[in-house]
């Protein structure tokens, strides 16, 4: 016959007797045998993990709810192999399970519970864990000055083509490439480039940041005329670019000013002025220039003269021809350099004070 001896005390030696006794059936007499049975306490192993499955790498914590076990050791393996890759002879334990491949990989954990008396009890409890995605990119250049807007983006995550991506660029675009590479941007700003990768288990998100300043303002203009006299009026034309048209700042050097983009200016007195046009981009970087030809405003000449004599008579010549006695001009003229006098008989001179004879009879302005 067999039986089962419990000694669920899980801490001290139980001693059972077992005693025979028989009986024979003719005579009616009995013997007795007795052995004595020790049972040592029972191991009983039990063991809850705190996650049974997550993404690389994935810490594990493990509560050892086991009774009876004064030694303990804790050890993993891959499932279906038989290499322990680590253990530990702890009451409770905890193992970090690395995942760099692209596909899950599934541990098996396992404790042996014993007693002083060699009594052990094992416990296993499956582990899955997802492919850890190491995501990360580069993004070059970071900063850069408009008219540059291109930035180079870079996908450095090990085993790239085995995941799915979501790219945000920050400006409203996206792209769900494994590699985007080039992006150009339409303006200046700061910008947020964002990489979420996924292997369908796991999540991870990646942001770099880039920034795009606006370009310094090139001011650059003309001007209709660079000389004249007072009162002179000058057209003048912005040639600028990468300005903000609302900060244009016109100093035409006689005190005037001017916002218009293209303002016109009339200089009332003579003397020699620079104009230089100011202007600011959208980060108030302020640019200035000044011009190469200043403006000269000549004073207005003022024609003055005086006839002597205002009456003659006309004589003949030795050619039978008539000629006046001379007429001379007295010039009072101010602020003229050059003179061109109109005689009224058709005829002209540029001296500056001529002497003229008339040949016809008459009144001449």
């Amino acid at each position: 016959i067999s039986h089962t001896f419990e000694n669920s005390s899980f801490i001290a030696v139980r001693n059972f007797n077992v005693t025979l006794t028989v009986i024979d059936t003719v005579t009616g007499c009995e013997a007795r045998t007795s052995s004595p049975v020790e049972v040592f306490p029972e191991v009983r192993a039990e063991i809850e993990e705190d996650i049974n499955s997550g993404c690389a790498p994935l810490l594990v914590g493990f509560t050892n709810l086991s009774q009876g076990a004064t030694d303990h050791l804790w050890f993993y393996r891959e499932e279906g192999t038989t290499t322990v890759l680590e253990s530990t002879n702890t009451f409770f334990a905890s193992f970090d399970f690395q995942n760099q491949t692209d596909q899950t990989r599934r541990f098996e954990v396992f404790y042996v519970g014993a007693n002083g008396s060699g009594c052990t009890d094992t416990a296993m409890t499956g582990i899955e864990v997802f492919p850890e995605l190491l995501a990360t990119f580069d993004v070059n250049p970071q900063r850069m000055i408009l008219p540059e807007n291109t930035v180079t983006i870079t996908n450095n995550t090990a085993l790239a083509d085995a995941w799915t991506y979501s790219w945000d660029f920050g400006d409203g675009t996206g792209s769900t490439a494994v590699n985007p590479g080039q992006k150009s941007y339409a303006s200046f700003g700061t910008y947020r480039i964002t990489m979420v990768v996924s292997n369908g288990d796991c999540e991870e998100t990646v942001v770099r940041q880039i920034e795009i300043l606006p370009v310094e303002p090139e001011i650059d203009f003309e001007f209709s005329i660079t000389e004249g006299c007072a009162p002179l009026t000058v057209n003048f034309t912005n040639l600028s670019r990468f300005a903000d048209p609302d900060t244009y700042l016109w100093n035409f050097g006689d005190g005037g000013i001017s916002t218009q983009v293209n303002p016109t200016h009339t200089y009332s007195e003579p003397g020699t002025f620079t104009v230089s046009l100011s202007a600011s981009n959208d980060l108030g970087i302020v640019v200035t220039r000044f011009a190469d030809v200043n403006i000269q405003v000549n004073r207005n000449a003022t024609a003055s003269f005086n006839v002597r004599p205002g009456l003659v008579f006309l004589n003949g010549d030795a050619n039978g021809n008539q000629v006046s006695d001379e007429v001379a001009y007295a010039n009072f003229s101010i602020n003229a350099a050059s003179f061109l006098w109109d005689f009224g008989d058709s005829t002209t001179s540029e001296d500056f004070e001529p002497v003229h004879r008339y040949s016809e009879e008459g009144v001449y302005d």
